[in-house]
């Protein structure tokens, strides 16, 4: 089959994907029952059969100059993650596709260009925010061990400036609550705002395949003053809500004033050669950019996620004392040399 262009205009699209790792789209896909199915690899008894196998389709060889979707809609709801998208002005273009079973490695690919504006939303009916999106990323169609539709995609989109979260999302408040454990160190923080917009990214880079989306960038957010960045290789597997975070919260810069002048007022008790060094080792380990750095890991269920610091905020004393070591070995080579010499 050659086909030069399909375009479907103002469809309307339903997805659900379902606690137990299905979705309502495997039934679009079931092959019938009368046919024998010719996978390379047997399935498991657990798992049930069905969906659409490029290795049953021994003689089907297509070439898609491009598949559009123009002017539609998307509704997908995440019953274990508990959100439902809504997509609107959904434009998607599929293209450069050939599919020969016989050669799946080397005819496995396509480039897709997504644009449209997703409105988050709790299947409770709460509004978590909305994303205008535009990008472009590379897919493979088929695992090509066994045959099976499953998608693997890679992708960079840009995000518009209306773009925006509502901070009442789980994640978001128990990570602000967290934030209580700078007040022992001098650091008051701010009432959580009613909005977060994002930072520096401006674009979600993602990969996606099995239910699991990963973060190939780092992807940040400003709460406020605040920011907050997931980094690299966090991920968030959607059918099971399980994820694992691995983040970045810069204060603000009145929040990291007040923090180096408590610093600056204990500095005072320390000798003063040993204090330009302490200054020093503080900088470099809590402060980027001016602004304090806290590093935290989230794990466990997104909808009630697990925070802690990762290297906490530092003991001053240990490194007064380090500090004062060095100075003391110092002197004492010089001493050594000067008497070495005489």
């Amino acid at each position: 089959i050659d086909v030069s262009n399909i375009t479907i205009r103002g469809a309307d699209i339903v997805v659900i994907y379902r606690e137990d790792g299905s979705t309502s789209l495997g039934e679009l896909f079931e092959a019938p029952d009368k046919k024998k199915r010719k996978r390379k690899k047997s399935e498991s008894k657990d798992k049930k059969g069905g969906g659409f196998n490029i290795f049953d389709q021994e003689e089907f060889v297509t070439t898609l100059g491009g598949l559009v979707i123009k002017d539609s809609r998307a509704d997908i709801t995440l019953e274990k993650t508990g959100l439902r998208l809504r997509c609107a002005d959904v434009n998607l273009e599929l293209s450069s596709i050939k599919i020969d079973p016989k050669k799946l490695e080397e005819t496995n690919s396509a480039e897709l260009e997504l644009g449209g504006n997703v409105r988050i939303d709790s299947t409770e009916g709460r509004h978590y925010g909305d994303l205008v999106i535009v990008g472009k990323s590379t897919a493979r169609l088929f695992n090509p061990g066994t045959g099976d539709a499953e998608p693997d995609i890679e992708g960079d989109f840009n995000l518009g400036d209306e773009s925006w979260l509502n901070t009442n999302v789980p994640f978001l408040t128990k990570a602000w609550n967290h934030l209580r454990i700078l007040e022992a160190v001098g650091i008051k923080t701010s009432k959580l705002p009613e909005k977060a917009t994002f930072g520096r990214s401006q674009s979600v880079a993602a990969h996606y395949h099995l239910g699991k989306v990963t973060v190939m960038k780092p992807l940040s957010i400003w709460l406020g003053d605040w920011e907050f960045a997931a980094l690299e290789d966090s991920w968030l597997e959607t059918q099971t809500d399980q994820h694992e975070i691995s983040g970045e919260l810069l204060a603000s810069k009145g929040a990291s004033v007040h923090f180096r002048s408590v610093i600056s007022k204990g500095l005072d008790l320390f000798p003063k050669k040993t204090r330009t060094e302490v200054l020093g080792d503080v900088e470099n380990q809590l402060f980027r950019d001016d602004r304090l750095l806290v590093k935290v890991q989230s794990t466990g269920e997104f909808s009630d996620p697990k925070i802690r610091p990762v290297g906490a905020i530092m003991d001053l004393g240990d490194t007064a004392k380090d500090a004062a070591k060095k100075l003391l070995l110092k002197k004492a080579g010089s001493f050594l040399d000067d008497l070495l010499g005489e």
